[in-house]
């Protein structure tokens, strides 16, 4: 499974930020302005399909920290599954 995919899973169990579809909603309302705005300024900033890449995954996590509390340690839990990163010393 690529990132992408991990990302999207992990991330719609628990409501893309806002514990419902309109969470869900809104990353990919979210991502499909963000992708079609580097689209159309392709020939401005001549990045290519990493950038891209970057730019869907981050416009898709955007909200992400709306879940990092005591209460709710799974965004940890998705950095840990997702991207073998430990965040568990960020304090918010």
């Amino acid at each position: 499974m690529d990132v992408l995919s991990k990302v999207i899973k992990y991330y719609r169990r628990y409501g893309f930020g806002w514990g419902s579809d309109i969470g869900e909603r809104h990353a990919f309302k979210v991502r499909d302005l963000a992708l079609k705005i580097f689209d159309d300024t392709r020939k401005i900033h001549g990045m290519d399909g990493y950038e891209k890449n970057l730019l869907e995954l981050a416009s898709l996590l955007h909200d992400i920290g709306r879940y990092r509390s005591d209460e709710n340690h799974h965004i940890a839990e998705l950095f840990k599954e997702i991207f073998n990163i430990n965040i568990d010393f960020i304090q918010i």
